[in-house]
């Protein structure tokens, strides 16, 4: 009987509790003008509130099928994402662009620190470029 009582107060309480909350979160590269090839690049959530449920591509057509990563980082707070396109430079993003997207499930009541790095960027021929990384919530999902 104790035991009863014990799991139904435990039950009620995870019914009061925050539920998780799912939401998008846009990568973007800036490449400051320079055509963007290729990228390799690692984020990570410094609070650990985040599991990553799923990745999508991006907006611009050389990038718009989903990344390279590792599956097993599905369901973690950390992930690397490769992408390369063989597109002429004339057809590559030179700007601001979202280069992906990942679909994440946070913690109830806890908000992602997102931690972005660029390990790699280049243009047609593998010449290294210098690209700024950003990530933002996406509002209207």
């Amino acid at each position: 009987m104790k035991g009863l009582l014990a799991v139904l107060f435990f039950a009620c309480g995870l019914v009061q509790g925050r539920a998780a909350e799912f939401a998008v979160f846009d990568v973007f590269l800036d490449t400051n003008g320079e055509p963007l090839a290729a990228y390799q690049l690692k984020v990570s959530d410094k609070s650990a509130a985040v599991k990553i449920i799923s990745v999508e591509g991006g907006e611009h057509a050389s990038f718009a099928a989903a990344p390279k990563f590792d599956p097993k980082a599905i369901q973690r707070d950390v992930i690397k994402l490769a992408a390369i396109s063989l597109d002429s430079s004339e057809k590559l993003p030179t700007s601001h662009v979202r280069i992906a997207s990942l679909h994440v499930e946070i913690g109830p009541g806890l908000s992602p620190d997102w931690a972005a790095i660029v390990e790699r960027a280049g243009r047609s021929g593998g010449e290294k470029i210098d690209a700024t990384i950003s990530i933002s919530k996406r509002e209207n999902q």
